[in-house]
């Protein structure tokens, strides 16, 4: 049995007045709440997400903060999935009521049958801990529970697109939008299916991150997006990661997707706005920036290995989309600008949710 036991959380003194704390060492607290029936697979992504991120130096723009989590349920008793019995989280009890203010509260994601909003201590948990939370974040059918709690009447929200008529019908005090994979609203984010779990604590970071510097949230329209889970850019990058090193050209990738040139150019397009040759530089452009982090070997081997020929090759390609050279980078962690092509897919801080699940898949079968 394999046991996924969060930290315990310290709670800030002024619950009235949710601000995040920027004193070094500080604690970021992260209360994740889960229901009969609620995708356990996601709670599992987004706290190993988060402990991943947790440990990466880029977090140091955090100034040494932590960001610890804890996962609530009705009971307390142990999250198990359907899918891998032998897994199991362990949560707290809605009673007592939680941490006094956490500095995000996540709602977890769960089907349509799961959501039986008339659970009157899960309603009055959220009601009390929600204006005590600096942000809150609705994940996909999440955002049925905080309406069902009052919370989101008159505010703009969105969910996966099989529930948007459901959620709209069923509380029409809301805005219910369609366009977006994050719909924010004053404190609340609430998501759809093209916003994964792993996603959502990448976006959470670099709101900390930026929060901390004292810098404003980049807006929502620079949002990395993620390509479709099953569309050709996935699959491609899947492939191009084995490869990186050697010569790749749009003939190969598009022989590899058993397609036309033409017919892999304008599938590309629609799903991530890349050329092939495009999402292949920035592929290699990111993998070389995390490598600059993760090692101290010179630039011109990062260059070579990543499939940039040289190390030249390689600061050309920095300056373009994260405008400034990899040493520049490798001494500050973050990029100076982001070229418009690069920030559809990448943050230039943290490597993305799927990203990082292809390289681990990548290791895996290795």
């Amino acid at each position: 049995m394999i046991f996924l036991h969060t930290a315990t959380l310290n709670p800030t003194p002024t619950p009235s007045a949710p601000v995040l704390d920027s004193t070094p060492g500080a604690v970021r607290d992260i209360a994740i709440l889960s229901y009969p029936g609620c995708y356990v697979g996601d709670v599992i992504k987004l706290l190993e997400t988060l402990h991943a991120l947790d440990l990466r130096p880029c977090c140091s723009l955090r100034r040494g903060a932590s960001l610890q989590a804890r996962v609530y349920s009705l009971d307390g008793a142990p999250l198990r999935s359907p899918a891998m019995p032998w897994v199991s989280v362990q949560t707290h009890p809605l009673d007592p009521p939680g941490p006094d203010a956490p500095d995000t509260l996540i709602i977890a994601h769960g089907p349509a049958q799961a959501l039986d909003t008339a659970a009157t201590p899960l309603l009055r948990w959220l009601q009390a801990v929600q204006p005590r939370a600096r942000r809150v974040v609705a994940l996909g059918a999440g955002v049925f529970w905080l309406a069902a709690a009052h919370l989101l009447d008159g505010r703009q929200v969105t969910t996966h697109s099989a529930l948007r008529t459901l959620l709209a019908l069923r509380f029409p005090a809301l805005a219910v939008q369609s366009g977006g994979s994050v719909q924010i609203d004053g404190p609340f984010y609430t998501t759809n299916e093209r916003m994964s779990a792993s996603d959502m604590a990448l976006l959470l970071l670099r709101d900390h991150c930026a929060a901390v510097r004292g810098l404003p949230c980049p807006p929502l329209a620079t949002s990395p997006q993620p390509p479709s889970p099953d569309g050709p850019a996935l699959r491609l990058c899947r492939w191009w990661l084995q490869r990186l090193d050697h010569p790749l050209n749009v003939a190969q990738a598009a022989a590899y997707l058993h397609t036309s040139e033409r017919n892999l150019r304008r599938q590309l397009r629609q799903d991530c706005g890349c050329s092939p040759h495009g999402l292949l530089v920035l592929l290699r452009l990111d993998m070389a920036r995390q490598a600059l982090l993760d090692s101290d070997l010179p630039v011109d081997k990062i260059g070579r290995r990543g499939g940039f020929g040289d190390g030249q090759q390689l600061a050309r390609s920095f300056r373009k989309y994260l405008g400034l050279a990899p040493g520049e980078y490798r001494r500050t962690r973050t990029p100076a600008r982001l070229h418009a092509d690069y920030a559809r897919l990448f943050d230039g801080i943290a490597q993305p949710g799927w990203l990082l699940q292809l390289r681990h898949a990548e290791r895996v079968t290795q």
